[in-house]
């Protein structure tokens, strides 16, 4: 299966923020909307990713965030961050997660961003597909036709 096929199934919606935005804000919208990881943009144009790594690498490096600390200063900027394509098959996807050590991977068709994956999201799906797979060849080896 194709990522471009899990991310039909899933929220249209990429969250994300602004690069100017505090990391303060930034991490009252990962815990309101319960996730690990935003798009930063300058507009509409995206110049990068922040997730739960970055925060954490980051605090050690800044002691604590300032009230005023911008998103900028600790996201892992664009043509640095793991992406995927959309012509990927799940299993690359999982390959590329695994061996680059990130949790959250930008799908990108062409230029265009077209969903953001999480691990969870892959390893749910990779384990529907064995199930079913597991369902069908008992229902073939059970059936005596």
């Amino acid at each position: 299966m194709k990522i471009k096929r899990l991310l039909m199934e899933q929220p249209k919606e990429v969250i994300s923020i602004q690069k100017n935005d505090t990391i303060k804000n930034a991490l009252g919208v990962m815990n309101q909307k319960r996730i690990g990881a935003l798009m930063v943009k300058d507009g509409e144009k995206i110049v990068g990713i922040m997730t739960e790594r970055d925060i954490l690498r980051n605090i050690h490096k800044l002691q604590c965030f300032r009230e005023d600390e911008k998103v900028e200063s600790i996201m892992t900027p664009s043509g640095t961050f793991v992406q995927g394509d959309a012509s990927d098959d799940m299993q690359k996807v999982m390959q590329t997660m695994t061996e680059r050590k990130v949790r959250h991977l930008p799908i990108f068709d062409g230029e265009e961003m077209i969903g953001l994956v999480s691990i969870g999201d892959v390893i749910h799906s990779l384990l529907q597909a064995a199930e079913h797979e597991n369902n069908l060849l008992k229902e073939y080896i059970s059936n005596p036709y």
